[in-house]
C-alpha cells in the first residue's frame, strides 16, 4: 500500500526596517489514498523577538510532525484567540483533503503587538500516516537545514509540545515594564546576567519610599525579606543547573552575597529593636534589679535588667538561626545508623574473636559506653567513622541551637546516655518553692521542678570531658559548647560566623554564670569551683572582633575583612559613626560591588533615621556614590535616582540630578524626570538651570574665531540647543530661559554659527517677554531681567536685519525682470512679438522698481534700527560699562559689537549704494561717528579702511552725476 509523502516545514523571513518577521507554516506532498497534491501554507506577521529554544519533535499515532521553533514574544488574549482559530483552521484543512485534484491553500494572519508574555505560540502540525518525517530546523543565525527522521526514532509518548487550545492554557502573568519585579523561574533563567539583580534595586526603592508609612524596624524587615527571596530564587536556579559553569560561579557569588546581606539586615532589625526599647525602659525606670532564688528567674531578671546581656543573647540566637539550614543539609545522613544496636561492627568483631581465639590488641574488649576511654583502645573502623559522623552532626545541631534535635538523634540510634549528657545545662527552677504568687487553691498541688539542681557539678564534669584527649574533636567541642571551653570549640569552627558564635556563646555563658553565683541562694551547699581558665576567657565584644582579625586561621582573617562582616561587626558593637567612616574608606575600591553599594546606601539611611551624630561628609559621599552608579550604569534605573538624590545635601542634590537630566533627550522622559524630581522634593528650578549651565559652559572667547559663516548646526550645537528645553517646563523659569538663551546665542554668533544662533532664538517661547513684563512696573522687575530683555531686543533687531537683508538681496538679484532679446530677423511677426514682450518687460520692471523701493525702505529701516537701537544703541550695556568690568557676559557683548556692527554698516551701504541712494550712503558716515552710539569704536583698522573705500565709491558716483562729492548740493 502506498504511503503518504508529506513535508511539514516552518520558515521565517525578516522584513527590513519594519521590526517584524514573516513566518510560514507549510505542508506539501501527496496523500496515498487520492494521490492528491497538497500545498497548504499559513502565514503570520509577527513582531521580531529573539529566539529562545527549540521544541523537540513530537509524534502521535498516525500523525507526522514538523519541528518548529518555540519563541517568546509579546501577545494578548485577542492574539491568542486569533492564533487558536488559525491553527484549528489549518489543521482542519490538512485533515479534510479528499479531492483528487491538486490542492493549494494559503491563509494569512496579521498579529498585533501587545504587552504580555507567553511562550506557547507555535504548535506542531498534523496530517496523514507517515513512513518517515522531514524536519526543517532554523538555527539562531537564521540558516535552515532540512533532514529526514526515520519513524523508529519518534517516541509516541513525546506529546508535551503539541498545540494546546486557549481554554486549556494556564493564565499568563503580566510584566510591569516600569519595574523589573516579575521574578518567576522562567524569567530568571532567561534574563541577561547583568540585569538579574536589578529587581533588588527596584524593590528596595519601593520599600524606601514607603518608609514614612512604616516604622524603621518594619522597613528593615522588608529589606531582609527581599534578600531572602532573591537568595531562594538563585538557589532554585542553581539547583536546576540551567546555566553553564562560569555563570554558576556568578550565581553562587550572588547567592552568598544575598545571604550575607540578609543576615546583616536581620541583626540590625533584632538588635535595634532591643536597643530602642531598652532606651525607653531606662527612661521609664522599669528595669530594676531583683533578688531571686531560682536560676531560671535569675536569667529572666537578668534579661530584663541588663540590655547588654540581652543583646548578646540576641546575637547568639542570630548566629544559631543562620546555621539552622545546615542541620537539614548535613552531607552524610545519620538516619542509616542502627536504631537498636550500637557499634554492631565492633560487636561482630568481638564475636569472631571468641570463635577464632585471636585477639586484636587495638580493639576494645567490652561494649559499654566507657570502654574506649577505660581501655584506651579503638572501635572497629566503620563504627569509629559512624561515631565521628554522629558527633559532627551533634555539633552542627548545637551550633544551630537545636540541642533537642541532637538528643532526639541520640535516642533514635540507641545512645540515651549521650542524650542525657547534653541535658545538664538547663537552669533549675522549683515552682513549689519559688512561686510566691501561688493561689491558695493551688497550694496543695505539687508541680514538677525543671532543670538541673546540680548544674555546677555537671558543668565542671563537662569541662573535663571537653579536654579528654580520647574524644574526637567534635565530641570535645560538643561538651565544650555546654560548659564554655572556647579553646576546644574553635578547632572545629570553619567560618567567621562559627568563630563569632563560639566567642559569643562563651561570653554569654560566663556572664550568666557570674549572675547565678551572685544572686541565687544555695543554702549551705557550696558550689563546685570552676577552673580559673574558665573565668579568664571573658572578653568584650571589641576584643572578640580583634581576636577574629588576628585569628591563627588564615581563612578567618580573610573573612573578617569581608564588607558584610565588617558591617555586622560595627552593628554589633553599636558604633554606627565608625561604620559610616569605614564605608567611606571603601569608596573607589574594587571591593564595592553594585549590590554592596545599594546595601551601603540603605544602611546609611538607617543610621540617618536613628539621629546618630555622624560625619556629614562621609554620609554625602556614600549616597552620592550610589546615585552616581544609578545614573552611570543603567538607563532602566533612572527612575530611582530622584528619591535617593533627595537624601543628599542641597548642593549635591542639584549637581547629581543635573547630571542625570543631561543624559535625557526624549521629551516624554524629560517630563517624567521633572515629575519625579518635584515629587521627591528636589529644587528642579536649580537642577534645570545647572543642566543648561553645565552643557553650555564654553569659554568661547579663548577659542579661535572662524571667519567662515556656519549655517547648519553641528551635533554638538544641537545638544546645547536641546538642553534649553529643560527650562521650558515651568513658566516661572522664563527669566532663566531668557538669560541662558541669550548666552547661547552670543556664543554661536561669536563663532559665526548663524544657523544655530537663529534656531535658539526661534525656539524661545513667544510668551517669554510677556511673562516677564506684563502687569509689572519697570521698578518691580529685577535689573538682571531688564538687562536680559534689552539684550534680547538687541539680538532680535539683528536677526530681523539679517533676515530682511537676505530677502532684499534675493529680490534684488533673483527677481529682477530680464529684458527680452532683440529679434534676430527683421520680420514683421518677430518685431510685433518683441514689441509685446518689451511692453510686458517695462510693466514688470516698473512694478519691480516699486517693490524694490518698498523692500529697500524696510531693509534700510531694520538695518538702521540695529545701529540706532533705542535708547543708546545695539547691546549698549557693553558700551556703558567701563573697562574695569571683565565678566564673561560683558566681554562677549563687546566682542559681538566689534564683529557685527561694522558688518551691519557694510550691509546697509550695499543696500543704499545698490539702489543708488548715494546721499544716504554718505550720511551713514555721520551715524558712525555720532558720539551717542560710538559706532566708530567698534571698527578695527581693516574694517575702517574698507568702510572708507565704500564711502569713496559713493562720492565718486555722486560726482559722476554732477553732484557734490559729499552729497550736500546738486
Amino acid at each position: 500500500m502506498a504511503e503518504d509523502s508529506l513535508l511539514f516545514t516552518s520558515d521565517r523571513n525578516e522584513i527590513p526596517s519594519s521590526g517584524a518577521e514573516l513566518w510560514s507554516l507549510k505542508a506539501e506532498g501527496k496523500l496515498h489514498e487520492s494521490s492528491a497534491a497538497v500545498d497548504v501554507t499559513e502565514t503570520y506577521l509577527l513582531p521580531k523577538v529573539p529566539l529562545k529554544m527549540y521544541s523537540p519533535a513530537v509524534a502521535r499515532s498516525g500523525t507526522p510532525q514538523s519541528r518548529v521553533l518555540r519563541r517568546t514574544m509579546p501577545t494578548s488574549s485577542l492574539l491568542e484567540e486569533q492564533m487558536h482559530k488559525s491553527m484549528t483552521q489549518f489543521s482542519e484543512m490538512v485533515d479534510s483533503i479528499s479531492d483528487p485534484k491538486a490542492i493549494t491553500t494559503e491563509t494569512s494572519l496579521f498579529m498585533p503587538t501587545a504587552h504580555h508574555a507567553s511562550e506557547e505560540h507555535m504548535s506542531t502540525l498534523s496530517a496523514g500516516t507517515p513512513a518517515a518525517m522531514s524536519l526543517q530546523i532554523m538555527d539562531q543565525t537564521g540558516l535552515t537545514q532540512t533532514f529526514d527522521v526515520p519513524d523508529s526514532t519518534l517516541d509516541q509518548t513525546q506529546t508535551r509540545d503539541t498545540y494546546t487550545p486557549l481554554s486549556e492554557r494556564p493564565s499568563i502573568g503580566t510584566f510591569d515594564h516600569n519595574r523589573s519585579s516579575f521574578y518567576d523561574t522562567s524569567s530568571l533563567a532567561n534574563k541577561p546576567t547583568q540585569n538579574l539583580t536589578e529587581d533588588l534595586f527596584f524593590q528596595f526603592h519601593d520599600h524606601f519610599i514607603s518608609g514614612p508609612d512604616v516604622d524603621i524596624t518594619s522597613l528593615i524587615d522588608l529589606y531582609k525579606k527581599e534578600c531572602e527571596s532573591f537568595a531562594k530564587e538563585i538557589e532554585q536556579l542553581l539547583g536546576r543547573g540551567v546555566r553553564q559553569e562560569p555563570l554558576n560561579e556568578t550565581y553562587g557569588e550572588w547567592h552568598s552575597t544575598a545571604l550575607r546581606e540578609m543576615y546583616t539586615w536581620e541583626i540590625i532589625q533584632e538588635l535595634y529593636s532591643e536597643r530602642l526599647s531598652a532606651k525607653e525602659a531606662m527612661e521609664d525606670g522599669s528595669a530594676d534589679k531583683q533578688v531571686t532564688r531560682s536560676e531560671l528567674q535569675a536569667l529572666k531578671h537578668l534579661l530584663d535588667r541588663d540590655s547588654s546581656f540581652k543583646q548578646a543573647m540576641i546575637i547568639l540566637h542570630w548566629l544559631e538561626n543562620m546555621a539552622s539550614p545546615a542541620v537539614d543539609k548535613f552531607p552524610i545522613q545519620v538516619n542509616y545508623l542502627s536504631e537498636s544496636l550500637r557499634w554492631d561492627n565492633t560487636l561482630a568483631s568481638l564475636k569472631m574473636t571468641e570463635v577464632s581465639k585471636s585477639v586484636n590488641q587495638n580493639r576494645v574488649t567490652k561494649m559499654d559506653p566507657d570502654a574506649v576511654l577505660r581501655e584506651k583502645k579503638q572501635l572497629a573502623d566503620i563504627d569509629r567513622e559512624d561515631d565521628e559522623t554522629l558527633m559532627s552532626y551533634l555539633f552542627i545541631c548545637i551550633r544551630a541551637g537545636k540541642i533537642e534535635k541532637a538528643q532526639e538523634v541520640c535516642m533514635k540510634i540507641g545512645q540515651p546516655w549521650k542524650a542525657a549528657s547534653l541535658d545538664g545545662w538547663q537552669l533549675h527552677h522549683d515552682p513549689n518553692y519559688y512561686n510566691k504568687t501561688m493561689a491558695a487553691s493551688d497550694e496543695r498541688t505539687v508541680k514538677l521542678p525543671c532543670g538541673n539542681k546540680f548544674r555546677d557539678v555537671w558543668k565542671l564534669t563537662a569541662w573535663e570531658m571537653s579536654k579528654e584527649p580520647g574524644f574526637d574533636a567534635h565530641e570535645r567541642a560538643v561538651y565544650a559548647a555546654q560548659c564554655g571551653n572556647l579553646k576546644q570549640i574553635l578547632p572545629v569552627c570553619q567560618t567567621w560566623y562559627d568563630h563569632l558564635w563560639a566567642y559569643v556563646k562563651v561570653m554569654v555563658d560566663i556572664a550568666l554564670e557570674q549572675e547565678l553565683r551572685s544572686v541565687v541562694f544555695r543554702g549551705r551547699r557550696k558550689l563546685a569551683d570552676l577552673p580559673g581558665e574558665y573565668w579568664d576567657q571573658y572578653m568584650s565584644l571589641e576584643n572578640v572582633f580583634e581576636d577574629l582579625k588576628s585569628s591563627p586561621f588564615e581563612v578567618i582573617k580573610v573573612q573578617s575583612a569581608d564588607p558584610y562582616h565588617v558591617v555586622q561587626e560595627y552593628i554589633i558593637k553599636g558604633d554606627l559613626a565608625g561604620l559610616l567612616s569605614e564605608m567611606y574608606l571603601w569608596l573607589g575600591t574594587d571591593r564595592v560591588t553594585p549590590n554592596l553599594l545599594r546595601f551601603m546606601a540603605h544602611v546609611v539611611q538607617f543610621i540617618r533615621h536613628l539621629g546618630v551624630i555622624i560625619n556629614e561628609k562621609h554620609y554625602a559621599a556614600v549616597m552620592k556614590a550610589f546615585v552616581d552608579y544609578l545614573i552611570r550604569e543603567h538607563k532602566i534605573m533612572y527612575s530611582l535616582v530622584a528619591v535617593y538624590c533627595a537624601t543628599l545635601p542641597p548642593d549635591l542634590q542639584v549637581t547629581c540630578y543635573a547630571s542625570l537630566l543631561k543624559r535625557i533627550t526624549d521629551p516624554s522622559q524629560q517630563g517624567e524626570c521633572m515629575e519625579r524630581g518635584l515629587h521627591a522634593g528636589l529644587d528642579m528650578l536649580a537642577c534645570t538651570k545647572r543642566v543648561v549651565e553645565d552643557v553650555c559652559n564654553v569659554d568661547i572667547l579663548s577659542s579661535p574665531v572662524t571667519t567662515d559663516l556656519i549655517i547648519k548646526p553641528t551635533e554638538e550645537d544641537k545638544k546645547m540647543i536641546q538642553v534649553l528645553s529643560w527650562l521650558q517646563f515651568d513658566k516661572t523659569q522664563r527669566d532663566e530661559l531668557l538669560i541662558q538663551s541669550n548666552r547661547l546665542v552670543r556664543m554661536f554668533l561669536i563663532t559665526k554659527k548663524y544657523g544655530s544662533a537663529r534656531t535658539v532664538f526661534m525656539d524661545l517661547p513667544e510668551d517669554t517677554i510677556p511673562c516677564l513684563s506684563e502687569g509689572k512696573k519697570e521698578v518691580e522687575i529685577p535689573s538682571e531681567i531688564l538687562k536680559a530683555i534689552d539684550e534680547y531686543m538687541s539680538l532680535k533687531a539683528y536677526f530681523n536685519a539679517q533676515h530682511s537683508f537676505s530677502d532684499w538681496l534675493r529680490f534684488y538679484t533673483g527677481e529682477q525682470p530680464t529684458a527680452p532679446p532683440k529679434p534676430v530677423h527683421d520680420s514683421y511677426q518677430e518685431k510685433l512679438k518683441y514689441k509685446g514682450q518689451l511692453v510686458q518687460y517695462h510693466k514688470e520692471y516698473k512694478q519691480w522698481l516699486i517693490d524694490l523701493g518698498n523692500i529697500t525702505h524696510e531693509t534700510q529701516s531694520v538695518l538702521f534700527n540695529v545701529l540706532l537701537l533705542p535708547p543708546n544703541g545695539w547691546l549698549s550695556e557693553a558700551m556703558e560699562l567701563d573697562g574695569s568690568t571683565s565678566d564673561r557676559r560683558t566681554s562677549e557683548m563687546k566682542c559681538l559689537r566689534k564683529l557685527y556692527l561694522p558688518q551691519v554698516c557694510f550691509l546697509l551701504h550695499k543696500v543704499l549704494h545698490s539702489t543708488e541712494d548715494f546721499k544716504a550712503c554718505l550720511r551713514l558716515a555721520d551715524v558712525i561717528v555720532e558720539e551717542k552710539y560710538q559706532l566708530y569704536k567698534e571698527f578695527n583698522k581693516t574694517d575702517l579702511e574698507h568702510m572708507l573705500q565704500l564711502l569713496a565709491s559713493s562720492s565718486t558716483a555722486l560726482l559722476d552725476k554732477g553732484m557734490d562729492a559729499f552729497g550736500y548740493n546738486e
